[in-house]
């Protein structure tokens, strides 16, 4: 049937692609500045994000803190796109297919 053939067929060859996509989405989403800063305003905590608290801290000659908060936030996104691949298979570069031209 058509739900069968998605599953078998369709869905695995568009993983790799949407996999990338929603990962570089998800990124995007974790280092979001701009649009609380312009639809909100600055120190509002209650919608406060990491790269906003970074650049706070950096407007204020607080350049350790603001420093320590960009590391945070880096090595959050970093940790969440190692899961991401991971856990869900994205094949960033093609090892699949490096194993598969070898083995022959």
């Amino acid at each position: 049937g058509a739900w069968q053939r998605f599953r078998a067929v369709t869905l695995p060859l568009v993983m790799p692609s949407l996999l990338v996509a929603v990962m570089f989405r998800m990124m995007d989403a974790l280092r979001m500045f701009d649009l609380p800063q312009v639809l909100i305003g600055t120190r509002k905590p209650s919608v406060e994000t990491l790269s906003q608290l970074a650049w706070d801290e950096a407007m204020n000659l607080n350049y350790g803190p603001a420093a320590a908060t960009a590391t945070v936030l880096f090595l959050y996104i970093a940790f969440a796109a190692f899961v991401f691949v991971r856990l869900l298979g994205a094949d960033m570069i093609g090892e699949e297919e490096n194993e598969k031209v070898g083995s022959k």
